[in-house]
């Protein structure tokens, strides 16, 4: 059975493109990774490769339709990188369309992709009262929390703080901050208090100008300095995950603990 990791935090915190990159460094390390953009409104990781979602290859298809026994049509191969598979909302949905989410239909998806995939990475909506998030929350085996270091991510970090508590997120979470330029003093904005550990991402302007390149930055062959920093950490952090899930490296790939 899969791994189940839950990207979440506040809209502009940059938990997309992590959620991308994160995945392509796990794909590169030869484990059959999910990556699935849990937006209930438009499409979005597909982007970041240059991809093309159809409407009958779509998240929000597989909601309607409920094919169980072909769970993997609903996941597009990248056209960039092997092992990472993308499932979205298509190119082509509009909001008018959105499905609210039944929870035990959410729960069989999951448990679904979990018998194909070694890792399920899940960028989560900031919202809550979705089961797509919610129920990808609740059931991880890790989240991932990404914030900035400013009073705004702050303030969203304190407002979910007792629903993260409740929920018990906070012993399964792992704290991402991109780093801001601005501020030099990233610990007075660290969330959650001083029981999570943070990880402090660099900040490089060169995501900013690759987001619409169709190729995320850890795939770039860059010689510029905060790219390399920047993939440095991303790296770091997917070492810290795979040994967090109990994966062994075995010959050539990384498999389930629990299957050696």
């Amino acid at each position: 059975m899969g791994k189940l990791v839950a990207v979440w935090g506040k809209s502009g915190s940059g938990k997309s493109v992590l959620a991308v990159n994160l995945s392509c460094a796990l794909a590169k390390r030869k484990l059959k990774v999910a990556l699935i953009d849990a937006k209930r409104y438009y499409g979005s990781v597909q982007h970041y490769f240059g991809m093309t979602i159809g409407k009958d290859e779509s998240l929000r298809s597989y909601f309607s339709d409920m094919m169980y026994s072909n769970i993997e049509k609903y996941f597009i191969e990248c056209n960039s990188i092997k092992n990472l598979y993308i499932s979205s909302q298509s190119n082509y949905d509009d909001c008018m369309g959105f499905i609210k989410h039944d929870r035990e239909k959410v729960r069989r998806f999951f448990n679904l992709v979990r018998e194909c995939f070694d890792l399920v990475i899940v960028d989560c909506d900031e919202s809550i009262d979705d089961a797509l998030s919610m129920l990808c929350l609740t059931d991880s085996d890790k989240v991932i929390y990404v914030t900035r270091p400013t009073i705004q991510f702050a303030a969203f970090s304190h407002g979910i703080e007792n629903l993260a508590e409740g929920l018990n997120l906070l012993e399964k979470t792992q704290v991402v901050m991109n780093y801001d330029k601005r501020n030099e003093d990233v610990s007075i904005f660290a969330p959650f208090g001083k029981g999570v550990g943070y990880l402090v991402i660099p900040y490089c302007q060169t995501i900013e100008e690759m987001e619409n390149s169709g190729k995320p930055i850890i795939l770039s062959n860059s010689r510029d300095k905060s790219v390399k920093r920047y993939i440095s950490k991303i790296n770091e952090l997917s070492d810290s995950l795979v040994s967090s899930l109990e994966y062994e490296y075995a010959g050539e790939a990384y498999v389930l603990a629990a299957e050696c």
